[in-house]
């Protein structure tokens, strides 16, 4: 008999017994977390037109030790965020997928992903779940009200000539340019800040070198901080980047992180 909640990923409950180290109710706190806590679905198979016309490859399912890693990533970067920005963002599904072939930045399978504004649906690839949610979720915020001033003052601020283009571009392509996290940044200010905020939310930017001589850049984070204490509700204010450097943002923090 399988169990309804982990089918809805892909995976049958006949695995479950084969991996000792993982229980599978640590699999059903992290869909629980996404699904009532911040009202994100997760899907994974049920191939549809939209998949054909993207070149998404899609995951059919996940063996238990796959499943509790992948989910659990994933679980791992949306806590980052308060649950109640991540539903006021409209941010309806997460959907782990094989590959996306039709995407010519990465042209190998595995890696990129994909924001469907029509469906407010994140396509990650499992094996690259980290920035690129971050990145696929900057997209998301774009939607919000609260962006377009935002997203004004970032086109006011950095030159026209500095970006090279709208579109699907090979990164490969694009020359390196101080002021941008990487070259990808340089299509147009959308995936500028998309790469800002990837970079903000999986590494140790805040102390990175590269702000200390890149001001271009350093400016540029700032007003990505500056986004998010609004779109936040002045929860990820500056104690909350201090407690993320730090290793202390995880599952609850949101709950007893003093405000």
């Amino acid at each position: 008999m399988r169990n309804e909640t982990l089918d809805s990923i892909g995976v049958l409950q006949d695995e479950l017994s084969s991996w000792f180290d993982y229980s599978p109710s640590t699999l059903r706190t992290d869909i629980r977390f996404l699904k009532d806590g911040c009202g994100v679905r997760l899907r994974m198979g049920r191939k549809t037109p939209f998949d054909d016309q993207h070149g998404i490859e899609v995951l059919d399912k996940m063996d238990l030790h796959q499943a509790v890693f992948t989910v659990g990533e994933l679980a791992k970067e949306v806590t980052k965020y308060p649950p109640n920005l991540i539903r006021r963002s409209g941010l309806k599904v997460i959907r782990i997928v094989e590959g996306i072939k039709g995407d010519p930045v990465y042209s190998a399978p595995g890696w990129g992903g994909f924001y469907d504004s029509d469906t407010r649906t994140i396509y990650v690839i499992d094996i690259c779940i980290d920035d690129t949610f971050h990145h696929e979720f900057a997209h998301c915020l774009d939607n919000l009200e609260d962006a377009r001033d935002s997203l004004t003052l970032w086109k006011k601020t950095f030159p026209k000539k500095d970006y090279v283009g709208d579109g699907f571009i090979d990164e490969r392509s694009i020359p390196r340019k101080s002021g941008f996290v990487r070259p990808y940044g340089r299509v147009n200010p959308s995936e500028d800040r998309a790469t800002v905020l990837e970079w903000l939310m999986t590494s140790d930017a805040l102390i990175s070198d590269r702000l200390k001589t890149d001001k271009i850049l350093g400016h540029k984070v700032e007003l990505m901080k500056n986004f998010l204490l609004e779109i936040s509700g002045g929860l990820m204010d500056k104690h909350f980047f201090e407690d993320f450097n730090e290793g202390k943002v995880n599952r609850g923090y949101w709950d007893k992180a003093p405000r």
